[in-house]
């Protein structure tokens, strides 16, 4: 059986909890870091997601990241950040 790719999902607001959720259900291996609801990540987790304390070590080794962030800003603070673009796997799709 083939092995699942590693998924990293940033944003888990109105949009980004369900979506996590159906790929954590479906059995990927999902990591992420706390955006903003301590309650959506706590639930997140008690399915099987691993809570990394940042984004960067988050997107580590990751195959495949979402990021569903509100606003231009956050998306700048986000995936601009030195730290994230360092830890990001080559060949990884964002």
């Amino acid at each position: 059986m083939k092995e699942k790719k590693q998924l990293a999902f940033i944003g888990l607001g109105a949009m980004g909890l369900p979506m996590a959720k159906r790929l954590v259900e479906a059995g990927y291996p999902l990591k992420t870091a706390v955006h903003r609801n301590e309650k959506s990540a706590e639930e997140l987790q008690e399915m099987g997601a691993v809570f990394e304390k940042s984004y960067s070590l988050a997107v580590k080794g990751a195959d495949v990241i979402f990021v569903i962030v509100p606003a231009d800003d956050e998306m700048r603070k986000t995936m601009l950040d030195e730290a994230f673009m360092e830890a990001l796997k080559p060949g990884a799709v964002l």
